[in-house]
């Protein structure tokens, strides 16, 4: 079998980042931009914005005596 000339870093990114993506609780998937190439989308749920900080303990919640 012959094969084209190698570039290197080509496969093992693209399951790397599959991998992190969904343990994250995410999708990836990539789009055909044909003759142009491929565009790679990821999505990530949403979690607390980093500015709202440690949830404060409610004032009705039991306090040790």
């Amino acid at each position: 079998e012959t094969r084209g000339p190698r570039r290197p870093g080509t496969g093992l990114g693209l399951a790397v980042a599959h991998g992190l993506v969904e343990a994250h609780g995410g999708r990836i998937w990539a789009e055909n931009l044909m003759p142009h190439g491929a565009r790679f989308v990821f999505t990530l749920p949403l979690g607390p914005a980093l500015d709202e900080g440690p949830t404060a303990p409610s004032p009705t919640a039991a306090r040790p005596a």
